[in-house]
């Protein structure tokens, strides 16, 4: 279970030693406060790294969390009177999102699921002035000289997820197109019973 420590810690060492000698001509040209601070700023930042590492260890089932596979000791760095770690370094482990924190609030059946709506309405009038106001022959716009509700939906959907394999669907609906087209009594036994529900 080491081996992913090794490699990271040979790919490391891979990638610092060329950029170190290719900077080694750079740190001959500066000043020792310069050459301080540069230190202190190296130190600081491998100090970060050290602390990612082992906060992924950490994470890594079946890895031991002693401190063992830390890629560089945090005691050999915090011990050198210049290894001050900068008040902007990263916190040692990554921080949760938002989102989850909120959406532990909400029941476990309620995650995942979609509400839906929608609203038809319109103000219909007839010129003809008929009986009673209203229009014969007529499906949708049977009133005249009023505002109605042609259809309302209301959708409830909770599609399946590779935890939870159960999901469904439900759609309801309310309204004069619905009372036109969702069943009729000559046709089925008790419509009423049945008319709202669109689908399930």
């Amino acid at each position: 279970m080491k081996f992913p420590i090794l490699i990271l810690r040979a790919l490391t060492a891979a990638t610092l030693v060329p950029a170190l000698h290719a900077q080694a001509p750079l740190t001959a040209q500066l000043t020792p406060v310069q050459r301080d601070a540069e230190i202190r700023e190296l130190r600081a930042e491998l100090l970060s790294i050290s602390r990612r590492l082992d906060a992924l260890v950490s994470e890594t089932p079946g890895l031991p969390t002693d401190g063992r596979n830390t890629a560089v000791s945090n005691s050999a760095l915090a011990s050198e009177p210049t290894a001050a770690v900068p008040a902007t370094a990263p916190s040692a482990g990554p921080r949760p999102p938002a989102v989850e924190s909120a959406d532990a609030r909400n029941p476990e059946f309620l995650r995942d699921t979609t509400l839906g709506f929608a609203f038809d309405g319109y103000y219909g009038y007839n010129f003809n002035a008929p009986l009673g106001r209203v229009n014969l022959l007529r499906a949708y716009d049977v009133t005249s000289n009023s505002f109605n509700i042609n259809q309302v939906n209301v959708i409830v959907e909770h599609l399946p997820t590779p935890t939870a394999r159960m999901g469904g669907r439900i759609d309801l609906q309310f309204g004069q197109a619905t009372e036109s087209l969702q069943g009729s009594s000559a046709n089925e036994q008790r419509p009423q019973v049945w008319r709202n529900l669109f689908q399930a």
